[in-house]
């Protein structure tokens, strides 16, 4: 651990923060970890930001929370993933909990003008981190017409397995068009001596992923239940999955219908219901786990929650001392800008298409919108301020 890193309670606390206020979806995530962490506390700089995104766009699960647990392994290792993937995904893991046993049925904690003024304010803090990475890493007439092409074509070619194809042949473009001694690399935040040990935590994550899944699967066969059914149905989802909460959800109904474990107006109950809580929609698998494991649905609950996040927690240290490790080599800087390029132009195209189109739907959105920007951006008001006082407007 960095003796300059923030302590564990305080990256427990800023996630948990972030586990309470960030609404709209692991791009709108993206948006407040950009503001809180790299423009406000600088715990890593834009270029840091940037690669650590576009790692979590090329591997499986939730981006967002990977972003998160990215940044806290960063900060201090295990116990700072831990600490930043348990702030930011309590809050919306115990709601979904409760739901899901009833607590909170009869209640409605967030009504339809609430939900829609917290997406407008998400909207402008996407838009201003997408200015904001904008400014640092697009370099030059080339950068920014490489980014609306992007931006276009993933606009016009909407889907998961296209946007990784564009991130691909971005890295491509980057490799053929920009020289290494042509690109500033600003590494803050990223450990030297740690990116150069890298084959042996790739060899054992892929060791522990691969395992794990021939472990449920055997474990299942030889001594059926709920548990272990639950933990490979969900490990499985959250492991094959890219493009994050809104791609896993249908994927879970699947494996919730083929076992035939919830019934489907409860399922599609709890898929309406994610989407008014803060934090990662995949913590819809503790609502799934608490109806699916119905004798103890805490014990469901918290199974779900650990089984979905799993695969990550595998994932994002066994790649991360690779893609810290291309950093440093300089062939392979122009393919990190290109990479770069591609992720800005990336989120642009999905803040066009689905969150202005299913967000700006009157005037008043648009003016709120602008509204909130011209807050975030030049009155420097922190996000959380601005969610605080829609709820409270809503629940008033």
């Amino acid at each position: 651990m960095n003796p300059n890193s923030p302590s564990l309670l305080t990256i427990f606390l800023v996630f948990l923060r972030l586990g309470c206020t960030s609404f709209g979806g692991p791009v709108a995530h993206l948006g407040y970890f950009n503001e809180e962490l790299v423009k406000q506390r600088r715990w890593l700089d834009h270029a840091a930001y940037a690669n650590l995104v576009s790692l979590c766009h090329f591997i499986p699960g939730p981006s967002s929370s990977q972003v998160g647990l990215g940044i806290g392994y960063s900060l201090a290792g295990w116990r700072g993933a831990i600490a930043a993937w348990l702030g930011f995904t309590l809050p919306s893991a115990v709601l979904m909990t409760l739901l899901a046993i009833g607590v909170l049925t009869d209640e409605k904690l967030f009504n339809n003008d609430t939900i829609h003024y917290l997406k407008v304010v998400a909207l402008a803090v996407v838009a201003q981190a997408i200015w904001q990475m904008s400014r640092t890493l697009l370099k030059g007439v080339l950068s920014w017409v490489l980014c609306v092409v992007v931006a276009v074509v993933v606009v016009w070619l909407s889907s998961v397995w296209m946007q990784l194809l564009v991130l691909l042949a971005m890295a491509l473009v980057g490799l053929l068009l920009f020289k290494p001694e042509d690109i500033s690399l600003n590494v803050d935040g990223v450990n030297p001596s740690g990116a150069r040990h890298w084959r042996s935590p790739l060899i054992l994550g892929m060791f522990i992923f691969f395992g794990i899944f021939l472990f449920f699967a055997l474990a299942g066969w030889f001594f059926p239940s709920d548990i272990l059914a639950l933990s490979e149905s969900v490990y499985r989802s959250g492991a094959l999955v890219f493009g994050g909460g809104h791609v896993v959800l249908p994927v879970l109904q699947q494996e919730v219908i083929a076992n035939s474990a919830i019934d489907t107006d409860a399922f599609l109950a709890g898929y309406g219901l994610v989407q008014a809580v803060p934090g990662p929609l995949f913590t819809f698998a503790a609502y799934i786990g608490a109806l699916w494991v119905d004798s103890s649905p805490l014990l469901g609950a918290l199974v779900g929650i650990v089984a979905i996040f799993l695969p990550s927690f595998i994932l994002v240290p066994s790649v991360l001392p690779v893609w810290q490790r291309l950093q440093y080599n300089r062939s392979a800087r122009g393919a990190l800008a290109g990479l770069n390029i591609g992720v800005i132009g990336l989120l642009v195209a999905i803040f066009a298409n689905p969150l202005l189109t299913t967000t700006v739907l009157s005037v008043q959105d648009a003016i709120l919108a602008l509204i909130a920007f011209a807050v975030i951006f030049y009155a420097k008001l922190p996000v959380w301020v601005l969610v605080l006082g829609v709820l409270i407007l809503g629940w008033i």
